[in-house]
């Protein structure tokens, strides 16, 4: 909801309720009283609008797994995480994904690279050895799928061996 000046409107409630249940996850808007300590009525208005919306939906969305075809490295493998923030490498790029309409998993340098048409490499994360032939070896086999497949983007100072 955001902090007690801000309230998010109807349009960015449902985008968000929506995008949750996209990815196959549960609704959960949280919220603050305000400084009197007395509840927004306009805002819970709202919110009771939105689940109603969200209730509608959600035969629909019980028991889904998010169809994802583009990973996303985190950098929080590499640099550790900061509480509460997304990296800004990663803000950057989810905000691009989410408001082109794209559905998209962060994952890490362990992760399954085949079930991914696309890998997205921020320019901030560093390539071993063991990760660049990891990433070779992904672009070798998926461009035997199709040819969407070997599509990855790669800004690293380390260019693949």
């Amino acid at each position: 909801m955001g902090d007690n000046s801000s309230y998010r409107n109807k349009a960015a409630l449902e985008f968000e309720c929506y995008n949750m249940l996209a990815q196959g996850a549960k609704c959960s808007i949280g919220d603050q009283l305000e400084p009197s300590g007395v509840l927004s009525v306009p805002m819970y208005k709202r919110i009771g609008e939105v689940y109603a919306e969200v209730e509608k939906k959600e035969p629909w969305c019980r028991n889904v797994t998010a169809v994802t075809d583009i990973g996303v490295f985190t950098p929080e493998e590499f640099h550790g995480a900061d509480t509460g923030n997304l990296p800004e490498a990663s803000e950057g790029v989810c905000r691009l994904l989410q408001e082109s309409g794209h559905q998209f998993d962060f994952i890490d340098s362990e992760a399954d690279f085949s079930k991914y048409r696309l890998l997205i490499l921020p320019d901030v994360i560093p390539v071993s050895d063991a990760f660049a032939q990891r990433l070779k070896q992904y672009l070798e086999e998926a461009a035997a799928l199709s040819p969407l497949s070997n599509r990855v983007l790669l800004r690293t100072k380390t260019r693949l061996p």
